[in-house]
């Protein structure tokens, strides 16, 4: 199984409508809330085949709209929807489970094929056949660990889902759930702060007053946001940024383009969240006399009304460090 593969399927995939809403937007349904391809959920326990429901039986379960090819059967799903919902929101359950180093590629939400399933402990695992055979992948694989793995990574999924009421717009159903970390910046902020300029004796030279706007990017797949100053003579610091994270290594890839600098002063930034929710991150770069220096990124002190950033600069390779090198306070207009 080759990356590749998955990102022309995830790329594939993003195709499908944005409409999906309430809290279980995360689940594997369509535009219209409606599970697993519109299969009847409790055929696969009474049938020797799944059977397509239809809208004429439908009922909705905490914000899923599942279709039923009976009346009895939407009678006998509402007696005990725990039991015939899908686990893993619908998603593939190996891919929920599967391993970086087997697959080369993390555990992911992904589609599933209705009629490749199993019945485990009473309960319905779904599976895809894109890039393989997942089902035959899983059985391959020791049952309970997969299972746990699976059941843990689902677990992180819903607790993500929680920094968000419903689906955020803009942000693509299908894309790493991750993105949810920066929901409470998404919108537009006014930034003011200051560069230190001197050491000896310590000076600052303010920042012209900026508007800093965060949204979800690229069909809604990671995290763009812009630095406009409203007098910044020549757009030194005028510029984009873009955040995407990376989950085979866990952690934020950040680049952001100083739009009439020098190519020195793009900063390319790998960082991640802290237990405090707040971002930590690292650039290496070289400043406009030609020094190399090092430098600590920091969103903190985050509300929902204001937050602050600073960079803390190494010249010596980490030994000792300029804290607030550059520093601004961001407060919110939208």
């Amino acid at each position: 199984m080759h990356r590749s593969i998955y990102i022309i399927f995830i790329g594939f995939i993003t195709l499908s409508g944005y409409g999906q809403s309430g809290k279980s937007w995360f689940h594997n349904i369509d535009e219209n809330n409606i599970a697993i391809n519109s299969y009847d959920v409790t055929t696969y326990f009474t049938e020797t085949e799944p059977k397509i429901g239809e809208e004429k039986h439908s009922e909705t379960y905490e914000g899923i709209r599942y279709l039923f090819s009976s009346d009895k059967n939407k009678q006998t799903f509402k007696n005990d929807p725990e039991k015939y919902a899908p686990k893993y929101g619908g998603w593939c359950a190996y891919r929920m489970a599967q391993k970086l180093e087997e697959v080369g590629w993390a555990q992911s939400r992904i589609p599933i094929d209705p009629l490749s399933y199993k019945i485990i402990n009473g309960s319905l695992y779904l599976f895809s056949n894109v890039a393989g055979n997942a089902k035959e992948a899983w059985e391959n694989h020791d049952q309970n660990e997969m299972i746990t793995r699976a059941d843990s990574f689902w677990k992180s999924r819903v607790e993500l889902s929680e920094l968000a009421n419903g689906k955020p717009d803009g942000l693509n159903p299908t894309a790493r759930m991750e993105n949810l970390l920066w929901q409470r910046f998404m919108g537009k902020w006014k930034g003011t702060g200051q560069m230190l300029v001197s050491l000896e004796p310590k000076r600052y030279s303010p920042y012209p007053p900026a508007t800093w706007t965060f949204w979800y990017g690229f069909n809604g797949f990671c995290i763009q946001d812009e630095w406009v100053a409203s007098n910044d003579i020549g757009g030194t610091w005028n510029g984009p940024a873009i955040r995407g994270y990376d989950p085979a290594k866990q952690e934020w890839h950040m680049t952001f383009i100083p739009v009439n600098a020098g190519r020195d002063a793009t900063w390319l930034m790998t960082g991640n969240f802290n237990d405090k929710m707040e971002l930590e991150g690292t650039v290496e770069g070289t400043d406009p006399r030609g020094m190399k220096y090092i430098q600590r990124i920091f969103f903190y002190e985050i509300e929902e009304e204001s937050f602050s950033w600073r960079a803390d600069r190494s010249y010596d390779e980490g030994k000792t460090w300029i804290e607030k090198f550059l520093d601004i306070q961001a407060s919110r207009i939208d």
